[in-house]
């Protein structure tokens, strides 16, 4: 079950408890874009990014997955790009006039990846 529920239309929010974020679909152009990802009384882990980006791929599995860098804070990039260097998420800077980094993948769970 996924943790993505609809506001109105294509407004999309998610939380799981310790995650919370808000997204966009724009299925004209196959696109869902992340705009806030917030963590409740902490900042994000390795480990909640990764099931977040997880679960937003297999919830929107026939659009790209896109995150404006201008919401996205600092720390959080940091964590994603750790995620990357693990080989855990394969993103991009994408081709768009806005500031978006595209989640091209988050490869499914392995036993020696973060639980």
């Amino acid at each position: 079950m996924s943790n993505w529920k609809t506001q109105k239309g294509d407004e999309w929010r998610y939380d799981n408890g310790t995650i919370h974020a808000i997204g966009d679909l724009n299925s004209a152009e196959c696109a869902f874009l992340v705009g806030d990802i917030t963590c409740s009384n902490r900042e994000i882990t390795e480990k909640h990014l990764l099931n977040f980006l997880r679960e937003t791929k297999e919830s929107f599995s026939e659009s790209g997955i896109f995150i404006k860098q201008s919401r996205l804070k600092s720390s959080a990039k940091e964590v994603l790009m750790s995620l990357e260097n693990k080989g855990l998420v394969c993103s991009k800077a994408s081709d768009s006039p806005q500031s978006l980094i595209e989640v091209v993948s988050v490869p499914a769970k392995k036993w020696w990846s973060l639980w």
